[in-house]
């Protein structure tokens, strides 16, 4: 019991500090459309599929004092560092009246979505009216580039392994059809981060632990393992690549 609650500990501790390095990832262009849609911290914010809380935190940091944070998953609620209100719901299914926040926003969630467009409907419907809805970061791993061939293969075999969990590889490119489609107004978008830094190995090793959970499922341990060490040689090749575009999108309740 005792090792199991270590190892649940440990696997809560990694996963906050990936949340928090996704939350820095996407620090500026928070910054950026917050000013252009007027958000103020004293607005009321609702983030949707909050996780741990590190967009929270973030959040804290740059004076926001009411925030609420839902997810469903009460496990890594439980091990929440923030300190603002919180409830373990349904995205598609929101515990919060018509209009009773001023902005909602999520973060690496609407790819998991089963319904992403009655996901956003409810962000939209518990949201003011004038009050935006920010999608602060989606992948879209069918639109990602990844050299030489040992990337290429580490990134299908992830990519797969994302689709048979549930995940929609496509979301990024879909961000801003499905906040039209929900009815926002005045919906803009983009890419963060397009530049290529040719840092393909250090952004791999980063994400080494991800993708051993990724690929659990699908390949013998032995083959991970030898498909990482393959890979991680590769990527400290001149012109190596391990890149997946993370997109944006907000749009204006009407």
């Amino acid at each position: 019991m005792g090792e199991d609650l270590e190892e649940t500990l440990n696997a809560h501790a990694f996963w906050h500090f990936r949340y928090q390095q996704q939350a820095e990832w996407t620090r500026e262009i928070r910054h950026y459309l917050f000013s252009q849609a007027g958000v103020s911290a004293g607005d009321h914010l609702l983030d949707v599929g909050c996780g741990s809380g590190a967009v929270i935190e973030a959040l804290a940091a740059d004076g926001f004092t009411r925030v609420t944070g839902v997810d469903i998953h009460f496990p890594i609620l439980a091990s929440k560092k923030s300190r603002s209100d919180i409830a373990c719901a349904d995205g598609s299914l929101l515990p919060f009246l018509n209009g009773q926040f001023d902005h909602a926003l999520c973060h690496f969630t609407l790819l998991w979505a089963q319904d992403p467009r009655r996901l956003v409907c409810e962000m939209r419907r518990v949201t003011r009216a004038g009050g935006w809805i920010f999608a602060l970061a989606e992948p879209d791993y069918g639109g990602r580039m990844s050299y030489p061939v040992e990337l290429e293969r580490l990134a299908a075999l992830q990519t797969a392994a994302l689709k048979r969990q549930g995940a929609n590889t496509s979301m990024g490119r879909e961000l801003m059809g499905l906040l039209c489609a929900c009815g926002l107004k005045h919906v803009s978008g983009g890419i963060i981060g397009a530049e290529m830094k040719g840092d393909a190995g250090h952004a791999l090793r980063g994400d080494l632990r991800v993708l051993r959970k990724d690929l659990a499922d699908s390949m013998a341990p032995q083959a991970i393992e030898d498909t990482l060490a393959e890979a991680e040689s590769a990527a400290y090749a001149p012109g190596a690549m391990w890149y997946v575009p993370v997109c944006y999108a907000c749009g204006q309740v009407a």
